[in-house]
């Protein structure tokens, strides 16, 4: 079981603040912003491993076109600053409550404080990632499906959907 902190007044009220700025280094005013910023994001340490099931995880090869950068940085979040660009669409299998979405490859393990219901997207850099899908009230891990990809700044069927 992993319990994802909620996020709190002020971080919801930063992220309401960075809006227009997300905007702008999004590129397009025509598509959701990316959402995730450092305050929204919960590093995992290597023992909660055990807790996820490999089975309701869905992996994500790499993008030869993305650029290596590093994950400790904030550029990759940044299409206009050379940032990754491509993405891909999940939703949890037969689901209808609030969950977290978190990632794991080979150099971040962390899940995001920002409830979700429904479908998200999630950018696809140049190196393999597993995701995974966490009830936002049980903590327990959801079975996640790929229903799609896209480029920002493409205006694609899924430019609506949460990115994150």
């Amino acid at each position: 079981m992993i319990n994802v902190k909620p996020l709190g007044l002020i971080e919801r009220l930063l992220d309401m603040l960075f809006l227009p700025i997300m905007f702008i280094v999004s590129g397009t005013f025509r598509e959701k912003p990316q959402m995730t910023h450092r305050w929204n994001n919960h590093h995992l340490n290597k023992a909660f491993k055990i807790f996820l099931k490999k089975k309701l995880m869905l992996s994500c090869r790499g993008r030869r076109n993305e650029r290596v950068q590093s994950n400790k940085g904030v550029r990759f979040h940044l299409p206009v600053f050379g940032g990754w660009k491509q993405y891909i669409v999940l939703e949890p299998k037969d689901f209808n409550r609030q969950y977290h979405i978190g990632w794991i490859n080979r150099a971040v393990f962390g899940v995001s404080r920002i409830p979700l219901t429904g479908r998200v997207r999630l950018l696809a850099g140049p190196t393999t990632t597993h995701f995974f899908a966490i009830d936002s009230i049980t903590g327990e891990q959801i079975p996640l499906k790929k229903v799609g990809q896209g480029v920002i700044g493409k205006r694609g069927q899924h430019c609506q959907v949460p990115l994150l």
